[in-house]
């Protein structure tokens, strides 16, 4: 991508910038998904997700970072989270909590994959 060029997001080509490009296609599909969810100026042109306020490498390596610091911030979010529901119902219940919906998580998967 150059210098007051848009950044672009196309299916097949995925993002039109160096720093985006060396993310794969899921990598580059979260980012996506960030900049949509945080309501970045758009608009779609053939076939196109133009984000039109990001011209520069500069600017997506400011939104890589913004995007990493957000994905932090969630993360520990749900650290926080799962702390407040094991205080709230005691570690040994909680523990059994998640062991049985990893196992019927998993036991929902095998059961995909058997078909």
């Amino acid at each position: 991508m150059k210098d007051n060029q848009v950044l672009e997001y196309h299916e097949k080509q995925q993002f039109n910038s160096e720093n985006l490009q060396q993310y794969d296609n899921e990598g580059q599909r979260y980012f996506l998904a960030y900049l949509l969810r945080k309501g970045y100026n758009l608009e779609i042109k053939e076939s196109k997700i133009i984000f039109k306020d990001i011209t520069s490498e500069e600017k997506v390596k400011e939104m890589i970072e913004h995007y990493n610091n957000d994905s932090r911030i969630d993360n520990l979010n749900i650290k926080r989270q799962s702390i407040r529901e094991a205080r709230a119902i005691g570690l040994e219940e909680y523990s059994q909590m998640v062991d049985k919906k990893l196992r019927s998580l998993n036991q929902k998967e095998r059961e995909k994959t058997e078909r």
